[in-house]
């Protein structure tokens, strides 16, 4: 049984418990800043007081064997910081943290304590998508050019978790491109090498910070990837990450319909529905513990996870300065400058 300190017991902390108990983990301690969250928390894993935390008190002194850190984003660093210096290893929610020289630093305080670090990106594990990397990799498709991926949401579905997340600069991008940027990079396996990228945000959105955008990405691959995402939603109809893809190839077309993949119009083959994310993240806990159990490498690393996060910050280059961002210049300037 590996014990484990649960940061953010609140919101998507809850999501987590099925997890802990189907993998058998026991939690050691929980941390949050609010006495509502940590005692309803408490009674559920049937803790003691101290075994709670508020996040200033010596939370990573406890005895545990990793942290799962369900905390928003810009407390990441701190936590993971605390967490390696005192030998534990952290599965962190997504995104890592909110800026490439923070990132970087957490890749290297890895390293340094010889801990391992895993971000929680469980929408590469749905089932279309581990189908499609199978059907791209046996070329049936050809030589890949276009993929045009559009998604379609109401904001509106974290609750608890609206409040703080109505209020960053950029929700698109750090709530759901991150997701898309992730797929990316499990199923088409290249780094990007350029990216453009307009945020927007209508009246009618719930969100101060920009809620849509429009982005043209290229990879190593020479694909072009034309993405459109909004959490501000006007018409009836939704389109999932699970929804509204299309790829086409010198030999064919993939599009990707409600969790099915049809390649030259034709239904390839009937897939299971996308599991909710309370299943979602048993796998990747699960994934996790044996992450840290084996001296192996893994695709949501710290490090592996920055091929992701790169282009989300050259989105915001990109925004900045209306303009095309070269991945490379872009990456070795933070680098230089840090």
């Amino acid at each position: 049984m590996k014990n484990a300190i649960l940061i953010g017991v609140g919101g998507f902390g809850k999501v987590w418990r099925e997890a802990i108990q189907r993998l058998n983990i026991n939690i050691a301690a929980i941390v949050d800043v609010s006495d509502e969250a940590l005692n309803e928390s408490s009674k559920h894993f049937n803790l003691i007081s101290e075994q709670c935390y508020y996040p200033s008190e010596n939370w990573e002194k406890v005895d545990a064997n990793f942290v799962l850190d369900c905390s928003p984003f810009r407390y990441h660093y701190e936590n993971t910081k605390r967490a390696f210096e005192n030998g534990k290893h952290v599965l962190s929610v997504k995104p890592l943290t909110g800026d490439l020289k923070t990132a970087i630093k957490m890749v290297h305080l890895q390293e340094k304590y010889q801990v391992k670090g895993m971000v929680a990106q469980q929408k590469r594990y749905y089932p279309v998508f581990k189908r499609l990397k199978e059907i791209l990799d046996e070329g049936i498709i050809g030589k890949i050019e276009i993929v045009k991926v559009e998604m379609y949401l109401s904001g509106l579905g974290w609750m608890p978790g609206h409040e703080w997340r109505s209020i960053i600069p950029q929700p698109i991008l750090y709530e759901a491109a991150i997701h898309h940027f992730d797929i990316f990079q499990a199923v088409f396996n290249s780094p990007f090498t350029k990216v453009f990228c307009h945020s927007f945000n209508p009246s009618w959105s719930p969100f101060k910070g920009d809620s849509s955008l429009f982005a043209l990405l290229k990879n190593e691959q020479e694909m072009l990837i034309r993405y459109e995402a909004t959490f501000a939603m006007k018409e009836e109809r939704c389109v999932a990450f699970d929804s509204g893809w299309v790829i086409e190839g010198t030999k064919g077309v993939i599009r990707i319909e409600d969790g099915q993949i049809y390649v030259n119009g034709v239904l390839e083959s009937k897939l299971p529905a996308s599991p909710p994310l309370d299943e979602l993240n048993c796998i990747v806990l699960e994934e996790f513990l044996h992450f840290i159990n084996k001296d192996t490498e893994h695709g949501l690393s710290f490090e592996n996870n920055l091929n992701s996060l790169i282009p989300l910050f050259c989105c915001i280059q990109s925004i900045k300065e209306n303009k095309w961002i070269d991945v490379k210049n872009y990456t070795r300037s933070v680098i230089s400058n840090d």
